[in-house]
């Protein structure tokens, strides 16, 4: 098995142990509103919401802008020599 799977298994794992532990009601006060939830239930949804977060911010794609400045060379035959000896 790779490093990858025995650490999601490993963090399945405590994560489960963590929130079996934790089964009391807590009040959570969410902007102007008194909620009374369990605390296993909270636990768990901001677990799968940092879950979600990472995986998203892992796979996004980066955009490139195809905007072009005025008078920006756009490729390195625009570059003059000296420029060319700085960028090496």
């Amino acid at each position: 098995m790779s490093f990858k799977t025995i650490f999601i298994i490993t963090v399945t794992v405590l994560l489960t142990i963590i929130l079996m532990q934790n089964t009391s009601e807590v009040n959570v006060r969410i902007l102007m509103w008194d909620v009374r939830v369990s605390f296993i239930l909270l636990m768990a949804s901001i677990a799968i919401l940092c879950f979600i977060a990472g995986y998203l911010a892992a796979f996004r794609k980066k955009r490139t802008s195809n905007v072009t400045i005025p008078g920006t060379p756009t490729n390195d035959k625009d570059l003059s020599q000296e420029d060319k000896n700085y960028l090496e």
